[in-house]
């Protein structure tokens, strides 16, 4: 059996996280450790993020500075341009109303 794939899941509000510790942080064994994610790349203040279903390495980030995609856990992030052939551009994203994460 594959081993499981990580679940990049909460971000530095979550109460597996200290104040010290802010970002991204992820598990592999279903929450009984967790690690900091590098976020690479990520700019601005996250407002919502979004885990691939069924490929926990695919990561959707919205932040005051646009639309960033992880495909490595959220170790690096690139911002999304709007549309094919465009230049990524700064279009802030809204936090969620409330948290998805179960």
């Amino acid at each position: 059996m594959p081993p499981p794939l990580p679940r990049p899941a909460r971000a530095s509000r979550s109460p597996c996280c200290t104040p010290s510790q802010p970002g991204i942080h992820c598990t592999k064994n279903d929450g009984l450790k967790w690690t900091r994610a590098a976020a690479k790349g990520l700019g601005g203040d996250l407002k919502s993020l979004v885990v691939h279903p069924s490929d926990a390495g695919i990561v959707a980030a919205g932040t005051a500075d646009g639309l960033y995609l992880s495909r490595n856990s959220g170790e690096t992030f690139e911002r999304l341009a709007l549309f094919a052939g465009a230049k990524p551009q700064a279009l802030p994203i809204p936090a969620l109303a409330a948290d998805a994460v179960a």
